[in-house]
């Protein structure tokens, strides 16, 4: 009879781990998938903000490129525009860039937890469009 009881009592520890495992995977899914809906994006937030992240450190890694190619642009273009109109359209270039890099840097020194990637994106995208 002892043995009987070992017995049975190591088939229902293997049966509760079983189920354990199951619930916790279930417990994964339904916080994934709830994670998901409550996002408007349709993405998991944590990769949300990494690719949030990915532009802010792309637009720091170009902080030399951009003013350089406007200032290529700005020398062939100055045969046939006049120069006043010329550095008006580069100071304004600078001056975007400059207000990106700003915030890019901002964003990339903030804490992950509580940041409004949503009022960040929209941000970037103003930044971009000027």
């Amino acid at each position: 009879m002892p043995a009987d009881s070992y017995a049975s009592t190591d088939e229902k520890t293997a049966q509760n781990s079983l189920r354990t495992g199951r619930r916790r995977a279930v417990s994964r899914t339904v916080k994934s998938a709830r994670e998901q809906l409550g996002n408007t994006s349709g993405m998991r937030p944590d990769f949300d903000y990494e690719l949030t992240l990915i532009y802010a450190k792309t637009r720091i890694s170009a902080t030399f490129a951009l003013p350089a190619f406007a200032l290529i642009i700005a020398g062939i273009c100055y045969f046939w525009i006049g120069a006043i109109t010329i550095l008006s359209w580069l100071s304004l270039v600078t001056l975007a860039h400059l207000l990106i890099l700003s915030m890019a840097h901002r964003f990339e020194k903030l804490p992950t937890a509580g940041i409004d990637l949503k009022r960040w994106r929209r941000n970037f995208v103003m930044g971009d469009f000027l």
